[in-house]
């Protein structure tokens, strides 16, 4: 929304006057232009930009809907358990086909190259090991990256334990 509706180089008022649509109420808008004038606004805005720009990979097709949601999604359509490797190619390809820059191609190209060789990683669970962290390891002690809810981590050891006693005990039962 800054970059479509808010100009630097207009003056407070002016901003504010040309307003944002009907994104927005006016009282909302008037606070963000006050807001993106001041100081350390700006110079914020600035380190920002400057981390950004050294991110190899930044930029993603999903817009403001979280990987959880997309790889929810595409389960859904696919029918099936899709893997973290499956959900980068969908998250860091265009419309048209295209990886959104060369090193998601890069990576996209040896994703796919991995599952081709063995199939039975397409839908791998998320874990130490899989396609995704082989790519992509650990930043930080204790973070994962790339899906959203209960991924990787001592909360995801722990759901799954819990899941495999439940069908441990779903299959004893179809015993007696």
């Amino acid at each position: 929304m800054k970059r479509k509706y808010f100009n630097p180089k207009l003056t407070r008022k002016q901003n504010i006057c040309n307003g944002c649509g009907k994104r927005l109420p006016g009282p909302q808008w008037e606070w963000l232009v006050r807001h993106w004038k001041t100081s350390a606004s700006q110079a914020k805005c600035e380190k920002n930009k400057a981390i950004r720009a050294i991110q190899l990979n930044g930029t993603h097709t999903s817009g403001s809907r979280s990987f959880a949601v997309t790889l929810d999604q595409l389960e859904m359509e696919e029918g099936r358990q899709v893997g973290r490797a499956e959900l980068y190619i969908v998250t860091h390809t265009k419309k048209n086909g295209q990886p959104v820059d060369k090193y998601s191609g890069d990576n996209i190209n040896e994703i796919r190259r991995q599952l081709a060789a063995n199939s039975s990683l397409v839908g791998e669970e998320a874990r130490d090991g899989d396609v995704y962290s082989g790519l992509f390891p650990k930043e930080r002690s204790g973070r994962w990256r790339g899906l959203g809810l209960l991924v990787g981590g001592r909360a995801s050891m722990e759901l799954a334990e819990v899941k495999a006693e439940l069908q441990e005990s779903k299959n004893e039962n179809l015993r007696l």
